[in-house]
């Protein structure tokens, strides 16, 4: 992961092309700006170009049309949030751009600046992009030959609904395509699909646009690429929430596989089987919540909720 530090004032496009130059896969934007530019329009671009993924938060008004940049850009992939029951969040941003949601309702995140404590429970579409870019980074890992449109088709091919938006037409303007499924994701026999998958190909690249990707079928072969050297996964990150996003998810799907595997039981033959004795690495107390200053698009307080789809 490369954190890199950007002046919003003048836009994102120095922050791509860095970012992309230095082996990026996966790019994650959790801020936005009411003006756009064409310099981070050909930035954006350049990124599927190069085959680099951009993931970006929608915002956090709750009002429709009301997406910023780099939002609006074609080859961004858009995300909002909704909350442990898969519902939409009433402050998540909606419109056309929005493809998929995630997790944005009381997420124990790091908090920007140094004042008080490092930790707080907050709401908002920033969480919601850091996971989202956290799972595309892991599909990228286990799919290394898929293209970024790719690994966005298997991410809306295989997201879910609440029940109360079952039926909608997709993609729909809250919801996307529904909200992520890393587990399925990771390992459901999904057709590779076309090069570009459901990302909006910019201008300059809809000459040269295939119908249908390289990649082959990503499913079909679930170790495809795992004895090769893993891609750097580099993700461009404005506060310090997105990285401690990125870790939880990782460890959330190691765990769901694990259990899977061992009916939920450990063994002394088992990774564990010299350490009985020993506490969980996953056991350990997070530090207290606090109030305070939040990093960009993270917004008030929720500790109290509920289990819903992201429940083990």
């Amino acid at each position: 992961m490369l954190p890199i530090r950007s002046d919003l004032s003048s836009g994102w496009a120095d922050s791509i092309y860095y970012a992309v130059d230095q082996g990026a896969s996966v790019i994650n934007i959790s801020v936005w700006s009411s003006r756009g530019s064409s310099q981070d329009a050909e930035a954006m671009a350049y990124a599927l170009e190069k085959d680099v993924l951009v993931v970006t938060a929608s915002g956090n008004e709750g009002e429709s049309g009301s997406i910023g940049y780099p939002g609006w850009y074609p080859g961004v992939l858009t995300v909002g949030a909704v909350d442990e029951e898969g519902e939409i969040w009433s402050k998540s941003n909606y419109g056309s751009e929005v493809m998929l949601t995630a997790p944005g309702v009381g997420i124990l995140t790091p908090k920007a600046g140094n004042s008080g404590s490092a930790y707080h429970v907050s709401d908002g579409t920033s969480s919601s992009a850091a996971h989202v870019s956290a799972a595309a980074a892991l599909i990228r890992a286990k799919y290394p030959d898929l293209t970024a449109g790719q690994v966005v088709n298997r991410l809306t091919k295989t997201a879910g609904l609440p029940d109360s938006a079952k039926g909608t037409s997709l993609p729909d303007e809250k919801y996307g395509y529904g909200y992520i499924r890393p587990l399925a994701a990771l390992t459901e026999n999904i057709p590779a699909g076309s090069k570009y998958g459901p990302l909006k190909v910019p201008e300059s690249l809809q000459s040269s646009s295939p119908e249908s990707g390289s990649g082959g079928d990503s499913g079909s072969d679930s170790g495809a690429g795992s004895n090769n050297t893993l891609k750097r996964i580099l993700v461009f990150v404005v506060a310090p929430v997105f990285l401690l996003l990125v870790v939880v998810t990782i460890v959330f799907v190691i765990v769901r596989i694990f259990r899977r595997k061992n009916n939920r039981t450990q063994t002394e033959s088992g990774w564990h089987g010299s350490q009985q004795g020993q506490p969980s690495p996953y056991g350990q107390a997070v530090p207290p919540g606090n109030t305070g200053g939040f990093p960009p698009q993270q917004q008030g307080s929720n500790q109290n909720q509920s289990s819903g789809p992201w429940g083990p």
